[in-house]
């Protein structure tokens, strides 16, 4: 099945443009059946509708590409504001995305908070004044641990811990461990965009083990996602809004510095969102909750107006 693999490079701008205007399962499926050539990412996205022979060498693959792009992306994507090259907090940092998550989240005092792939701790800071009984950063890529272990180190949490896992594995058994110790009042395990590069059971399947109540030893647990609301962002409307409410709000404050580094991160963060669809499955929301009552779980709450209406955030509890 290698060959049905389509090179996930940006050059591939066709292959794009295609994902962009034409993304949905049953529509890909047929491009598949038709014996179209699919990027990673469109693969990934119908792997659950494949005989199983098929699904390991392919998920395999997937993986692959999904590594590749991150050695690349990384640093960018994952590096504390203010850090190195002009990178992606530098511009995120200055938009409501994480304020607005951390509402929806509405983590409590005593709960303990699980960054599912939560990179190098940037969602961190915006629970730091609840009275968390912890905050633990999951993830898969090794080269973010030490950002995220100094991120956490600097924050007034009484219990830190960042654990490198691939998710496709299922929840690290440490995880069950602090939550078994500490008996928070409630497990709020979180995803800021994380959860993308999984396909569909694989998603399940992580979703059903967050809500597991001998995985949590009893205590209540949540699952809160947040996740692009159309597959893309609408690129004129984030920029009009970055006109026209951020600049604003840094020349007021004389934040020079802020705007000269999120300009470059901006551009850059361009060419990050074109490749992101060639490796990742782009999940629409309608399709996340198909696939959370799928799996026997239930959507409690859903707000699609996030970041300007680009990002939409969903509450899932067992059912």
């Amino acid at each position: 099945m290698a060959e049905r693999l389509k090179d996930y490079t940006v050059t591939k701008g066709q292959d794009l443009l295609q994902i962009k205007s034409d993304n949905r399962v049953d529509r890909i499926h047929q491009h598949f059946l038709n014996g179209e050539e699919l990027s990673p990412g469109r693969i990934a996205k119908i792997l659950h509708l494949l005989p199983e022979h098929q699904k390991t060498d392919l998920r395999t693959q997937i993986n692959s590409a999904q590594a590749d792009f991150w050695s690349q992306w990384a640093q960018y994507r994952c590096s504390p504001r203010r850090e190195g090259k002009p990178n992606f907090e530098d511009m995120i940092a200055l938009m409501p995305a994480r304020e607005e998550f951390r509402n929806f989240v509405n983590a409590q005092e005593d709960d303990l908070v699980i960054d599912l792939m939560g990179g190098s701790g940037t969602m961190a800071p915006y629970f730091e004044n609840v009275g968390l009984a912890g905050y633990i950063v999951v993830d898969r890529n090794p080269s973010v641990e030490n950002t995220a272990r100094k991120q956490l180190s600097m924050l007034n949490f009484p219990l830190t811990d960042v654990v490198i896992s691939d998710l496709s594995h299922g929840l690290p058994e440490r995880l069950s461990e602090h939550i078994s110790t500490r008996r928070p009042k409630t497990v709020r395990y979180i995803s800021n965009w994380g959860l993308t590069y999984l396909d569909r059971e694989l998603f399940q399947r992580v979703a059903q083990e967050t809500l597991d109540s001998s995985f949590n030893h009893g205590v209540p647990a949540t699952l809160d996602l947040n996740m692009i609301t159309n597959g893309k962002f609408d690129r004129v409307e984030l920029r009009r809004r970055f006109r026209r409410e951020v600049i604003p709000e840094e020349l007021k404050h004389l934040r020079l510095k802020n705007l000269f580094r999120a300009f470059p991160a901006l551009r850059t963060a361009t060419v990050f969102a074109d490749n992101w669809p060639l490796v990742m499955p782009i999940w629409y929301p309608d399709e996340i909750r198909d696939s959370i009552e799928g799996a026997g779980l239930k959507v409690e709450k859903m707000d699609e107006g996030l970041l300007w209406g680009q990002s939409t955030a969903i509450r899932v509890t067992a059912s």
